[in-house]
């Protein structure tokens, strides 16, 4: 079977598991009547495949079994038992990683869970506290991006026109805000579109707004926070350590945030710092540093201020494409 398709462009990543979702969904749930097993094996002849900056095939096939890539060339045969798509005249190449995005998660990075910690101390959330959070509701690294994500069809076929075919959601809202997870932008249910979990912590440096009184109301107090959330969890894990071995003192509390903190740290998660200029920049290196974890910076656009030292540091950096607008220099005061 040949199938003809019009001029133009394919995001390899998203159109081939568009071409077989319904072979790989629902792999644990009961099956209502008759299970499928149609062959899920594609064949794009004839396109121009852009296998990597650089490196560029004309007239060449690719295949896919079952969701997979097994053979990209220009000497290729699709197999007998493929679909053949002709893709004369249109371009292959792969899909783009968005790494830091709210998909899913909601503008708040709380889709379903809701704001960390209710009514306890550092939010102004009247609802009562859910869990045992820590005491200041801006450190919650128990929240998952995993778990809080919901399909989100309109953003995903946005993400795709721009061919964004991945992206990382992280969740918002506080200081340590969660651990981010791969999500594809296909179209599914969260068992199909969620790749990895725990992927990184995410970290910003939020002193809230005038609205906001609770602590910390300064970026002094927002490094002093985060490091005493660090060394609380240390404690933590030792105190409930000795407990269980000897129990001859009083129990310990339970706090979910200090034990997620903890489990984190021991693993080595990244962490995905939001660095708002230059210094908070160089700011996350000494904290990654301190902290004994690995880190990725969420750039500001403002790198080329400390280009050489931020450089030297050797950490990876996601730099926005959304840039800030030209200041305006019209007179000594304002440049």
């Amino acid at each position: 079977m040949k199938t003809r398709i019009t001029p133009g462009i394919i995001l390899i990543g998203l159109f081939a598991m568009s071409l077989g979702a319904s072979g790989w969904a629902d792999q644990t749930r009961p099956w209502p009547g008759l299970r499928e097993h149609t062959p899920r094996v594609h064949a794009f002849v004839g396109a121009r495949i852009v296998v990597a900056p650089g490196d560029v095939m004309e007239s060449a096939t690719l295949v896919i079994r079952d969701g997979n890539i097994v053979a990209v060339g220009k000497d290729v045969r699709p197999p007998a038992d493929a679909r053949i798509w002709d893709l004369e005249g249109r371009t292959i190449y792969a899909g783009l990683i968005d790494l830091y995005t709210r998909h899913g998660v909601g503008a708040d990075g709380s889709h379903r869970g809701g704001p960390p910690g209710g009514a306890a101390e550092g939010t102004t959330d009247k609802a009562a506290p859910r869990g045992s959070p820590y005491w200041n509701a801006k450190i919650s690294p128990e929240r998952s991006a995993a778990e809080l994500f919901s399909p989100d069809a309109d953003g995903a076929k946005k993400l795709r026109s721009q061919g964004i075919t991945l992206v990382m959601s992280v969740p918002d809202g506080g200081i340590i805000t969660g651990t981010g997870a791969l999500v594809t932008t296909g179209d599914g249910e969260s068992n199909d579109l969620v790749v990895e979990s725990d992927v990184a912590l995410a970290l910003q440096y939020e002193t809230g707004g005038r609205s906001d009184k609770s602590y910390p109301g300064s970026l002094m107090g927002v490094m002093a926070l985060i490091r005493q959330s660090f060394l609380d969890a240390d404690w933590y894990e030792r105190a409930h350590t000795a407990w269980s071995e000897k129990g001859d003192f009083e129990r310990p509390e339970t706090n979910m945030s200090l034990k997620r903190l903890g489990q984190l740290k021991a693993v080595g998660t990244p962490l995905l710092i939001t660095a708002g200029n230059d210094r908070s920049f160089l700011r996350s290196v000494l904290l990654a540093k301190e902290l004994e974890l690995p880190a990725i910076v969420l750039g500001s656009n403002q790198e080329y201020r400390r280009l050489d030292a931020i450089a030297a540091a050797g950490l990876p950096v996601i730099l926005p494409l959304n840039f800030p607008e030209t200041p305006s220099v019209k007179t000594p005061e304002q440049a």
